[in-house]
């Protein structure tokens, strides 16, 4: 439901004329003074109700005059399961506080955006946006829990995806192959142990363990007479 409060008048702290002695920068100053500042706080508001749910919810949003000179504000929603009511605290003469009223009765389970505007004609800030954020929860019926069934057997070889590369390496009297790449485990539930490459010459350690669903990265030399084929090697275990 759209809704408008009539306009309310909020006068400002600053003076409502400028001396004919003041010098010109002073007057132009004082006039600046007298325009309206609106100020709307807080900047959102967000509520949460649950399917089915017919009791409204509320929040306060409250509106002031940070400026001079008079200001006369209106305010509406775009939503229908919005209504602004006038707070009946409101100090007319300094600030404004308006209701926001929620209604998430006959809505189902999801997020829903409205809009507030405050509007003050020639008043600095205005228009004033204040977002409204409900969620709408869905009914829950007893803990749901899902147990996904483990698998009692190492997976195979293509749970491992294995990306390497080597580039042979001679440096007076010292040949090796400089090995990179990673190695992703991809299972659910076993880990990788003992994960090494291995040339004819050699190995190296890349992990002691790889947990189920984690990539490591390796950059590792192993001894090697010129540039070759090299292996992984490891084991699967569960804890």
């Amino acid at each position: 439901m759209v809704n408008r409060v009539s306009s309310l008048m909020l006068v400002g702290l600053a003076l409502l004329s400028v001396p004919a002695c003041l010098p010109a920068p002073a007057q132009q100053a004082a006039q600046i003074s007298l325009q309206p500042a609106l100020v709307c706080s807080p900047n959102s508001l967000s509520f949460t109700a649950r399917a089915g749910q017919v009791t409204p919810m509320e929040q306060v949003i409250n509106i002031s005059n940070q400026g001079g000179g008079m200001l006369a504000w209106t305010i509406s929603d775009n939503v229908r399961w919005i209504e602004v009511k006038q707070a009946t605290s409101s100090d007319m003469l300094q600030a404004g506080a308006v209701r926001a009223v929620v209604d998430p009765a006959g809505m189902a389970a999801g997020d829903y955006t409205g809009i507030i505007t405050i509007t003050s004609e020639g008043a600095l800030g205005s228009p004033c946006h204040v977002p409204v954020f409900l969620n709408v929860a869905s009914l829950a019926i007893g803990p749901a829990v899902i147990q996904m069934p483990q698998q009692d057997s190492p997976p195979g070889d293509t749970a491992v995806i294995w990306k390497n590369d080597n580039v042979f390496i001679q440096y007076a009297d010292t040949n090796c192959c400089m090995v990179s790449g990673s190695i992703t485990n991809t299972d659910k539930w076993w880990y990788l142990s003992k994960v090494t490459i291995t040339g004819s010459r050699g190995m190296a350690l890349i992990a002691e363990t790889l947990p189920p669903g984690e990539t490591i990265i390796y950059s590792r030399c192993i001894p090697c007479y010129q540039r070759e084929d090299v292996k992984l090697t490891y084991m699967w275990f569960k804890p």
